[in-house]
């Protein structure tokens, strides 16, 4: 069986876009926690798979800025020698432990050095909590900046699975208009 061009194509996006063994931040909702005004840098301990104790042992973290947050970014910055898989979940069910935004993604700079690692989609009023579990473990000793955005729509940034998926059927109809045409011209010579 031949496969095209483009059948490669497609299967190579399938593959990086699926999920692996990934460094994953699961944002939960919480109680007992660490308020923050702003910016905030969260130091990881040395297995890599929770705060450090010495800082914040539970891991969770109240809203004292002042407004309502529609956006929280965690920074984190890939180490010379990186795994290149890093993932985000929010914990829907139960209730009571239930993530403040239920959308996620990561986004890489340009020269993926440093991934950002987006929770979005809600919203956590003054006072409301959250917290974070790494279900994957981060590299030991792993700093995230947490960075707190407010108002604007978070709902206008895309999923990045369907952007890939729009441009994979932008390209296969790019393909098969260009074949058609190809062919038309072949059959007038």
């Amino acid at each position: 069986m031949r496969i095209s061009r483009l059948g490669w194509f497609v299967v190579v996006l399938a593959v990086i876009t699926g999920s692996a063994s990934a460094s994953t931040i699961r944002m939960v909702g919480g109680s007992g926690s660490e308020p923050f005004t702003g910016t905030l840098n969260i130091q990881l301990n040395a297995a890599g798979n929770n705060c450090d104790p010495d800082i914040n042992p539970d891991c969770f973290f109240r809203n004292e800025t002042g407004s309502t947050i529609t956006q929280i970014d965690f920074l984190f910055t890939i180490p010379s020698q990186p795994d290149n898989n890093y993932g985000c979940e929010v914990q829907a069910f139960p209730a009571q432990s239930r993530s403040p935004f239920p959308d996620c993604a990561v986004v890489f700079n340009s020269d993926f050095t440093q991934a950002t690692f987006e929770f979005f989609g809600g919203s956590l009023p003054v006072g409301n909590e959250f917290g974070l579990q790494f279900p994957v473990a981060f590299p030991g000793g792993t700093s995230l900046t947490l960075t707190p955005m407010s108002g604007g729509d978070p709902n206008n940034t895309p999923e990045p699975g369907s952007a890939v998926l729009l441009l994979t059927w932008l390209g296969g109809m790019m393909m098969i208009v260009w074949r058609r045409r190809r062919g038309a011209t072949r059959s007038r010579a």
